[in-house]
């Protein structure tokens, strides 16, 4: 074999060496990048699970919160607990108004201060049901509650007002309570004339320019 062969065979060599080389680089490009992968597939995982386990846990606590009715006044909590074992009793009761509704978080604290301890109010069917419940409670010593009969209860929405120069959103309150269209009665006799403005320079110049007709 002569010089120039020796210097082929080391060059292919060579050659197949630095693609030996490049190819193990790749190779370990590509796993590092599925460890890296791998690493926030876990993070996201372990992150889920934790998510998971604590809205579990909110999730129960609602649960038990709901079938203790705790947070009602007494009188409302003893009334709604035992609606759930007589049934005769439960007959025409909706139940309490705060149950009944829903709302946007970012309206949740100003319809909260609008309706205060409305949001424990029963809800019945007719005036009749809510008679029935009064009686209960007399019968039982367990206080006072107010009902709200859906036959009976009504309310009309504002729609007329001057809205001046006010430039920030001005909302009738009953439009952002989301609620079965049954109780719409109740929902416009509570909430159909309050008006939500963004600020409480807002609400004063409404309130002025309207002479605190709302």
């Amino acid at each position: 074999m002569t010089r120039q062969d020796l210097t082929n065979a080391f060059e292919e060599i060579e050659s197949k060496k630095n693609k030996l080389t490049e190819q193990i680089e790749e190779i370990t490009t590509k796993q590092e990048e599925e460890e890296k992968a791998l690493k926030e597939f876990d993070n996201n995982i372990n992150s889920l699970q934790s998510d998971y386990r604590i809205k579990e846990s909110r999730l129960k606590f609602l649960i038990e919160t709901e079938k203790e009715k705790e947070g009602y006044s007494k009188t409302v909590k003893s009334l709604l607990l035992a609606a759930e074992k007589d049934s005769s009793l439960k007959k025409g009761l909706e139940g309490a108004l705060s149950d009944l509704i829903s709302v946007d978080s970012k309206y949740q604290i100003a319809i909260e201060m609008t309706l205060g301890n409305m949001l424990q109010n029963i809800v019945t069917n007719t005036e009749q049901d809510a008679k029935k419940l009064v009686e209960y409670l007399r019968q039982n010593n367990l206080g006072r509650a107010s009902f709200l009969p859906v036959t009976t209860v009504k309310g009309k929405k504002l729609d007329k007002f001057q809205k001046g120069n006010i430039k920030g959103d001005i909302i009738i309150a009953s439009d952002i309570v989301k609620t079965d269209k049954k109780y719409e009665g109740v929902i416009l006799s509570l909430l159909g004339r309050t008006v939500i403005v963004e600020e409480m320079q807002d609400a004063i110049d409404l309130a002025k320019l309207n002479r605190l007709f709302f």
